[in-house]
């Protein structure tokens, strides 16, 4: 018992002296002995800052659900099915909507059926929505399928995601989360998300102090401006001693719409360190100029490696003259160091009159190396178009497939006989046969 109280007063100490992000109470389960839910009733009658942990399916049937913070939720592997959620939880300034506003840990669960319907008139500083959870420190193993998010807000600034919409680090969980959040081996099928307030929203999460690994977002569909991506909206760059991690991650078949933003169709801004990414068969809208819109990243301001963008389409239907828009194959525009990275099969369609079109990358401030794209197929009347990317300056054995000599002057034009060959990439594009997928006759690919 005094060990108990020691350990509450020292927690208190922390908490008052600000170093928490998330908040910990000092309760039963502190001692990580999780609460064990077996009904809806005791998933009802859970309780603010303790953790929990399913020992069976449940299944909501669509009975009104409202948000509230807990330590740790562990699923156990079961499932929780049909939730609706139209309550929000305020904490402070901020607004939460989720099965769960705030935790420090969510883990081995799924969701099935979430139809969120967040409506808030409260001035908040942070919206912040996802279908498992508004906030949190670690996510792993958490999957959503068949999730509506209907956002409608006066004030905050909006962070949804189809899992979570807000992640980062916290001081109080020790030195692996003191420089980042976690984010591993999520996965989210059939999510919708429609917003009418700009924002930073993702398939997995919206916006992230984080390292996501191993995460997959399959047909989801964003309807909102702002800075979008299959997996994350944005990413933000390193902080203390970390950079923030984007790997082993993939976006298919995603339908992303914006007016006007960052958009990609993995990650809408990449300020971390993408590695081993793929973007596939993701359709890409934008209505209006001032737009970065890339197949795999919109504005990549991290590190690139062994990415792969393929067989997606970007659509503008911005007309006239107007603020300049990047499209491209691989990114809208890099600012930082891309390397062993591949584009192929994307499709590139604009109409205003002052757009710049490329296969890999229509604006590029930073050294592109061993990359190639595939000579885009492209139509409308962008003002420039490029099979590779428009300057020589930052580029390093770059290569353009199937390239137009006309408009190629930066990039070395190549044939089958070098892009289908496995000697060709793994000498040229330094491409590791332990990552990709390498043969003969065959584009370079990789499965995630």
């Amino acid at each position: 018992m005094r060990t108990k109280k020691i350990i509450c007063t020292l927690l208190s100490l922390i908490i008052a002296c600000g170093m928490s992000v998330i908040s910990i109470g000092c309760d039963s389960s502190i001692n990580n002995t999780p609460i064990d839910i077996s009904s809806l009733e005791e998933l009802y009658a859970m309780d603010s800052k303790k953790s929990y942990r399913l020992t069976c399916d449940l299944d909501l049937q669509g009975r009104d659900w409202t948000p509230l913070s807990v330590k740790a939720f562990d699923g156990n592997g079961h499932t929780i099915s049909n939730v609706a959620i139209s309550k929000s939880c305020i904490i402070g300034n901020n607004v939460y909507f989720g099965f769960l506003a705030t935790c420090e840990r969510i883990e081995n669960v799924t969701f099935d059926g979430v139809t969120v319907n967040a409506a808030s008139t409260f001035s908040a500083n942070f919206l912040r929505i996802g279908a498992a959870v508004g906030e949190a420190v670690a996510v792993r193993g958490v999957a959503v399928t068949n999730a509506y998010i209907d956002v409608y807000a006066d004030d905050g600034m909006l962070q949804c995601g189809g899992i979570v919409g807000n992640v980062h680090g916290s001081e109080i969980l020790g030195d692996v989360y003191e420089n980042g959040g976690e984010v591993s081996d999520c996965r989210v099928d059939k999510c919708e998300i429609v917003s009418f307030k700009f924002g930073y929203i993702g398939g997995i999460a919206g916006d992230g102090s984080a390292h996501i690994t191993k995460c997959t977002a399959n047909g989801v569909k964003i309807d909102s401006d702002g800075m979008l991506g299959g997996v994350i909206g944005y990413l933000r760059p390193f902080a203390n001693k970390a950079e923030y991690k984007l790997e082993d991650c993939s976006a298919r078949d995603c339908d992303l719409k914006s007016d006007e933003g960052s958009v990609g169709g993995l990650v809408g801004i990449n300020g971390g360190v993408m590695k081993r990414c793929l973007s596939e068969n993701n359709a890409i809208a934008v209505g209006k100029q001032k737009n970065r819109v890339g197949g795999l990243v919109g504005a990549n301001s991290g590190k690139a490696s062994d990415c792969l963008s393929r067989d997606n389409t970007i659509v503008s239907s911005a007309t006239g003259k107007g603020e300049t828009s990047y499209f491209g194959g691989f990114a809208g525009a890099t600012n930082d160091t891309v390397r062993s990275c591949v584009a192929y099969g994307n499709k590139i369609e604009c109409h205003d009159s002052v757009s710049y079109a490329a296969g890999f990358a229509a604006s590029v401030g930073s050294t592109v190396s061993y990359c190639a794209s595939e000579h885009i197929s492209w139509a409308g009347n962008p003002t420039k178009f490029y099979s590779f990317a428009p300057n020589v300056d930052y580029l390093v054995n770059c290569y353009a497939y199937g390239g137009d000599p006309i408009i190629d002057k930066v990039a070395t034009i190549i044939g089958d006989e070098e892009f289908l060959s496995v000697e060709w990439l793994k000498e040229n594009l330094k491409l590791d046969d332990e990552v990709w997928s390498l043969k003969d006759g065959s584009k370079p690919s990789f499965n995630i």
